[in-house]
């Protein structure tokens, strides 16, 4: 019999209630019964409700909002001994900055869990600097980091963290509502799912469209953003407006909806610490092409179930897009094969080796 685990209780110390982690730390209170808390300034903001996210269902978990100091220090407070803190960044928003660093004063073991920060141009350089000099002030504080991918374990290695302490995980979805719509569509319906904003890439998928010698395809775009008008006039001026549909912001719970209707979904991003909508087409049962710069392009290299394109490349895309078209429009066998496969990052998996984690944490201890 498993010595039973010291670590009793979890805090998480978020900017908003993650759609994207809230799945795994349902799960983890599953897992092994830890006492669960996450600690927040806020549930959700108007920007993260425009482009879909929802408020989560938090009957498993304990939710804190908007805490005053006596608040903070109350949850840091209690239970120390017994507590893994788990900090989302240090510095990237003020209210975990100032739980993490109030965390210090006690004897508690703490954790970062992050997504990969963007370290190109002078601004990347910055936040690397900024990064290393995080890891040699607090390296010695911090217990394990969970780097979001591994691209986010490359961050952190940049920064001077040894491997010892990187650990690598993934963002995990829900499976959405089952929908029985079936695709009536004789052409190959190519999907965009999220923001229509530049760092998204969606004017080079339009231009790789564009180049395309095969005809019998159609785009759907799912999702809002500033850049909606410029996306717009980018597709009537390259005469593709009676192949590309703009279907407007849908609820996260809705996606499926799309997905289900869906060949293969593109995700053109020149940047994306992740990109959660290839986790859901992966369970939906749809191929992905993502680019080299996405963090869940490594969920299409394990499956094999589509491609990833050299990031900004559009040529390379047009040629990956082709390649898929001609392999022909996905039918219910291929659906189900990769649905098994998704099997095996469903938030439950994830929620098995957050604890093989927490064992080490305290190996190390003691």
């Amino acid at each position: 019999m498993e010595d039973e685990l010291r670590i009793k209780r979890i805090v998480f110390w978020q900017n908003i209630l993650s759609h994207l982690l809230f799945p795994l730390i349902k799960e983890i209170t599953k897992v092994n019964k830890f006492e669960i808390c996450i600690v927040v300034p806020r549930l959700l903001t108007k920007e993260r409700e425009k482009i879909g996210w929802e408020k989560q269902n938090t009957e498993l978990v304990k939710i804190v909002v908007n805490p005053n100091e006596n608040e903070v220090k109350k949850e840091i407070q209690r239970m120390p001994d017994k507590t893994l803190h788990v900090f989302s960044g240090i510095s990237s928003y003020k209210f975990i900055g100032k739980a993490f660093k109030a965390s210090l004063r006690i004897n508690t073991k703490r954790a970062i869990i992050s997504e990969t920060y963007r370290f190109q141009g002078l601004m990347g350089y910055i936040r690397l600097l900024k990064g290393r000099f995080e890891a040699i002030r607090f390296g010695n504080e911090i217990s394990i980091i969970y780097a979001i991918g591994e691209n986010g374990c490359k961050w952190y290695r940049m920064c001077g963290y040894p491997d010892s302490k990187i650990n690598k995980i993934k963002y995990y979805t829900e499976e959405k509502k089952k929908y029985h719509k079936v695709n009536e569509r004789d052409c190959f319906v190519l999907t965009y799912i999220g923001q229509l904003i530049r760092r998204k890439g969606l004017d080079l998928l339009i231009k790789a469209l564009k180049e395309i010698e095969i005809k019998n395809w159609e785009l759907d775009i799912v999702g809002n953003g500033k850049e909606q008008k410029k996306i717009k006039e980018f597709v009537e001026e390259f005469g593709l407006g009676n192949k590309v549909n703009f279907k407007g912001s849908v609820k996260n719970s809705e996606i499926n909806s799309y997905l289900n209707e869906s060949d293969l979904l593109v995700l053109p991003s020149r940047w994306d610490g992740w990109g959660a909508v290839v986790n859901e087409a992966l369970m939906a049962g749809v191929p992905v092409v993502c680019s080299s710069n996405c963090g869940a392009a490594e969920l299409v290299y394990e499956s094999g179930y589509g491609e990833v394109f050299k990031s900004s490349c559009w040529r390379m895309l047009k040629e990956t897009i082709e390649r898929q078209i001609n392999k022909g429009k996905v039918d219910n066998k291929k659906r189900r094969e990769i649905k098994e496969w998704s099997k095996k990052i469903v938030p439950a998996i994830g929620a098995l080796e957050f604890v093989q984690t927490v064992k080490r944490i305290e190996k190390v201890v003691k």
